[in-house]
């Protein structure tokens, strides 16, 4: 009978570390299982930021196609401007020769202007060749100088897109516009209107996209206008 309770006692010792045993065996599992699901949720999580990490690049490759498309549609159409409108002469005591009036004229639109000439756009490996005056829509847009209207339609980018030639190779272009009020070949003088701000090209706000070109080059609008005409 004792050997029989020894045995029996034995028996339940092991039976006790058995279940300790299979208690740490359980514990080790699920640590092994948590460590697991945590990897697969980084894994995940890793994937799903590469994943938006490529649709962005593949979105910004795609946004500067868009924008490489527009500013050579705007150089073509520069270029047949330059090609086929004739040499604008300033009438002899009327008009200023357009070089001369750097730094006196009037801004196009009544509004902020948001100083941009020059700056990467969203997109950096693309510059701005011109400045967003914000303003409210419906404001009235204006000629800065004498000249003839080269250029009265839509264009994609810059919306409904007025460009003004004012002779000796310098042109004036005013984009965004919501309606515009000249056609091609119309003479314009200083300060007359010519359209109206708006938000065309796909804009989230209103304003006027405005630059100053010379030969077809960029200039920096801002050396050019200094004043401001209310209304």
């Amino acid at each position: 009978i004792d050997t029989s309770n020894k045995t029996l006692r034995s028996l339940l010792q092991i039976k006790k570390r058995i279940r300790q045993e299979n208690k740490i065996l359980q514990n080790l599992k699920q640590q092994q299982l948590a460590e697991k699901k945590n990897l697969e949720n980084n894994y995940q999580a890793r994937a799903i930021v590469i994943a938006k990490l490529s649709k962005d690049i593949e979105s910004k490759d795609s946004a500067l196609q868009q924008m490489l498309a527009n500013e050579k549609q705007l150089e073509r159409v520069l270029n047949v401007i330059s090609d086929s409108m004739p040499e604008i002469l300033a009438e002899p005591g009327k008009h200023q020769a357009f070089a001369t009036l750097k730094g006196k004229l009037y801004w196009p639109a009544l509004g902020t202007v948001k100083a941009l000439f020059g700056k990467p756009r969203k997109i950096e490996k693309i510059k701005w060749n011109g400045v967003i005056i914000k303003a409210r829509q419906g404001n009235n847009v204006r000629a800065i100088s004498h000249g003839r209207v080269a250029y009265a339609n839509w264009l994609r980018g810059y919306g409904l897109l007025i460009i003004i030639d004012h002779g000796d190779g310098y042109m004036s272009l005013y984009g965004y516009n919501e309606s515009i009020k000249k056609e091609t070949g119309d003479w314009v003088d200083e300060g007359e209107i010519i359209g109206s701000v708006g938000n065309t090209g796909g804009q989230a706000k209103a304003g006027l996209y405005f630059e100053i070109r010379r030969d077809g080059k960029p200039t920096n609008p801002k050396i050019w206008c200094r004043k401001v005409r209310r209304g």
